[in-house]
């Protein structure tokens, strides 16, 4: 069976009228002879706007219940787009997590998926109808909604490609993978092709476009991924197996400014107690490639890490977990710095690359506070400056 499986994010339904244009290109497609399963996100900020219902009962909402009260969104969708495909006289049908059977575990609000039992949806497949699934969630082992955080919806629909075998088409409101964030500078290239290991890279570093966790289940199961915008025919961006080219080439720029540097000075504890610590952080997503550790010699040991305020939540929290586990002497938050990130193939195999950028900061007046070094990528932790002048003169280095 010819499936594909499309996704829809909350701002290419945020409204009735946008809504109604997608039913349109839905059938477009169905007309070409593809069974087509639809991932659909809650219309615009509705997750952001249950989030505040919430607070409004509770400041400390039961996740459970969140987890109901969150999943509404979706479904919202999902009913109004079957709807106004039947109006348009194509057959749908939206499911729920549970009917579509998406089998979820972890805690509330943040699960993952643990299987999907296709069978429900390959049925009304055979029936030639458009099957509409919400994203965001599923049911656990004991029957109860969960959802799996934000960029939850890219996930289901992965997912659900992963177990279909087929190609995910993620249509957002930007017209594909651009080398800088069209939304910060609007003169980037558009990338035709890009890898797993370098959109995970980008994603990671604070590009907005993809979630990180469903780039990693898609280089998993070898997913395909077609990126491209909801209003536009403009050809958008493929996303796939590695490149068999060995070469070195810079693919993008990353900047986030959200990013936080947390330093935990004079911890006095065991061996054995920093390093349950440093398990407890990585637990909680912080990225092991940012966390430094310094030895003070016969005394102390000091360790800072990155965080990201989109990522961790509050970082008050984060805090608080620092002081619990291990009573450091000192806690230093550093909130004006922000990461600029160079991604590409054999980056770190070039040492001219590091020279390059460098010069540019130094030409900026920059100072730069931390280097993080991966695979795929190079990180520049900064204070926040003239960011318009310094990504037109990374830009401009490296022919993004």
């Amino acid at each position: 069976m010819d499936v594909v499986v499309q996704k829809y994010g909350g701002s290419s339904v945020e409204n009735i009228e946008k809504i109604k244009y997608i039913a349109k290109r839905i059938i477009t497609k169905k007309q070409e002879k593809k069974n087509l399963v639809v991932v659909v996100s809650a219309m615009g900020n509705t997750t952001d706007k249950l989030v505040s219902l919430s607070k409004k009962v509770s400041n400390i909402p039961d996740k459970r219940e969140l987890d109901v009260l969150l999943s509404t969104g979706e479904q919202q969708t999902a009913a109004l787009l079957s709807m106004i495909l039947k109006e348009l006289g194509c057959d749908s049908i939206s499911l729920t997590g549970y009917q579509a059977k998406i089998y979820t575990e972890g805690e509330h609000t943040r699960s993952t998926i643990k299987d999907i039992d296709k069978s429900s949806i390959l049925r009304y497949l055979k029936q030639g109808k458009v099957v509409i699934v919400p994203g965001f969630q599923g049911i656990d082992n004991k029957g109860d909604i969960t959802t799996l955080g934000r960029g939850g919806s890219d996930i289901t629909a992965v997912a659900l490609a992963g177990r279909l075998n087929c190609i995910c088409e993620i249509y957002t409101d930007v017209e594909g993978v651009y080398s800088v964030d069209p939304r910060i500078f609007s003169n980037g290239k558009k990338i035709e092709y890009i890898d797993y290991n370098e959109m995970l890279s980008l994603s990671s570093s604070g590009t907005k476009v993809l979630d990180k966790r469903a780039i990693k289940l898609a280089k998993q199961y070898n997913v395909p991924i077609y990126l491209a915008s909801s209003f536009t025919d403009s050809k958008g961006t493929f996303i796939g197996e590695v490149s068999k080219v060995e070469e070195s080439k810079i693919t993008g720029l990353s900047i986030d400014e959200s990013c936080i540097i947390i330093n935990i000075l004079n911890i006095n504890n065991s061996e054995h107690e920093i390093i349950n610590f440093l398990n407890t952080l990585i637990s909680i997503g912080v990225d092991i490639n940012t966390i430094n550790v310094l030895n003070i010699p016969n005394e102390a040991i000091n360790i800072s890490f990155i965080c990201s305020k989109d990522d961790y939540g509050s970082i008050d929290n984060i805090e608080e977990l620092v002081y619990s586990e291990i009573n450091p002497i000192k806690v230093v938050k550093d909130e004006d710095s922000m990461k600029v990130t160079l991604i590409g193939t054999g980056i770190n195999l070039v040492a001219d690359y590091h020279t390059r950028i460098f010069k540019t900061f130094y030409d900026n007046n920059i100072k730069v506070k931390q280097v993080i070094n991966t695979e795929f990528s190079i990180s520049y932790v900064i204070s926040k400056e003239d960011k318009k002048k310094l990504i037109s003169d990374i830009v401009k280095e490296f022919s993004l």
